[in-house]
């Protein structure tokens, strides 16, 4: 567990996402998306409500490595070869260590195939923002760092509070206080933010077992 905690918040990184895109209300075009680093969801954000100039995806990750994947990515891809392009690079920053590539990078999901007119054009508008913060632990981290208070917002939290790596190691009743002190937080700074969480810390309180308890050993 502890190897295991040590790969991901340092040198892992997840080229596809295993979650579907929320389904909302807001008013077209998105103007800003905060997203965790991993996979191509921010474009199915992107082409699911609309974007223009003015549109900001900002990637907000305690993995510097998978915010160095995801910069290279949006600087570099031509939207093609997804999969090989993204070995490549991982294979590049990890060769010196001697380590195996897929070592790096996790296949769980699917693939996400796009449309190269509709890349080049979210390339051309969209303007993309990194932040490297951990928004599970740092309590003192005030919001303004991360989210900007603008309309058509979506902030994707993803599963951070029951992160399979990390969160053996922090107590779960630690974890749902930072949660909903977060969400309280993003509240008051932006409260017309759509915040799209897939896996509460405090859905565990209602009998939802996270996923290192489903194995025997574990339960």
């Amino acid at each position: 567990m502890y190897g295991k905690n040590q790969i991901a918040s340092q040198t892992l990184f997840y080229p596809y996402n295993t979650e579907l895109v929320a389904d909302t209300t807001l008013d077209a075009p998105l103007q800003q998306l905060v997203i965790q680093a991993s996979g191509l969801q921010f474009v199915e954000y992107l082409l699911a409500h609309g974007y223009d100039e003015n549109t900001v995806v900002r990637f907000v990750d305690y993995n510097l490595f998978a915010l160095e994947c995801m910069e290279h990515i949006v600087l570099n891809w031509n939207g093609t070869n997804y999969l090989e392009f993204v070995n490549q690079y991982v294979e590049s920053r990890s060769k010196f260590l001697k380590n195996r590539t897929q070592d790096w990078i996790t296949l769980t999901g699917q693939q996400q195939d796009v449309d190269f007119v509709k890349w080049c054009d979210i390339l051309y508008k969209v303007k993309f923002e990194f932040a490297h913060q951990d928004l599970v632990l740092n309590k003192g981290l005030e919001v303004k760092e991360w989210l900007d208070d603008v309309p058509s917002t979506i902030v994707h939290l993803s599963h951070i509070f029951n992160y399979d790596p990390n969160s053996p190691f922090v107590p779960l009743r630690h974890r749902v206080y930072n949660e909903n002190m977060l969400l309280d937080k993003i509240k008051k700074f932006s409260p017309d933010a759509t915040v799209v969480i897939v896996d509460k810390a405090s859905d565990v309180y209602t009998g939802t077992l996270p996923t290192w308890h489903m194995d025997g050993e574990w339960q």
